[in-house]
């Protein structure tokens, strides 16, 4: 198989999902995954992660989940994750996405996607995209 960008950027996804899955034992309805990076922030970089599921129609935030080695485990996976997409997008001359969604329907297999290459407004972080982002699930699914 060629290593195109296209394939990076799917095994990247790919990766993202399979960690979501057994992270949830394969107990969620819906996955939604958001990561985030910012260059020239602070100390150089900023990178964020948020990690949800839909199980039972119940929204649960994955740091509520778990032990403590297993939310670990999955920061470092989204950690690895993240550099491999920077990577990727660099080694192809690409925007990197400044955030990425994922929403993975573990029912139908179907997985959506959207890349937002702005920066967000002054004094909006990553963290509070990703808390909106989670209240409004939230508000949508019960």
């Amino acid at each position: 198989m060629e290593n195109t960008f296209d394939t990076q950027i799917a095994q990247i996804q790919t990766d993202l999902i399979s960690h979501s899955l057994k992270f949830c034992e394969n107990t969620a309805d819906i996955i939604y995954i958001m990561t985030g990076c910012i260059s020239g922030v602070r100390a150089g970089f900023e990178q964020h992660y948020g990690l949800f599921f839909r199980i039972d129609g119940v929204m649960r935030d994955f740091r509520e989940m778990g032990t403590r080695e297993l939310r670990n485990e999955a920061g470092e996976n989204f950690s690895i994750g993240l550099s491999r997409l920077r990577k990727a997008c660099k080694e192809h001359d690409r925007p990197i996405p400044i955030i990425m969604k994922l929403v993975y329907n573990t029912k139908t297999e179907s997985l959506e996607i959207d890349y937002s290459y702005e920066l967000p407004g002054e004094g909006i972080a990553l963290s509070d995209i990703k808390n909106d982002w989670f209240k409004s699930l939230a508000e949508i699914n019960g």
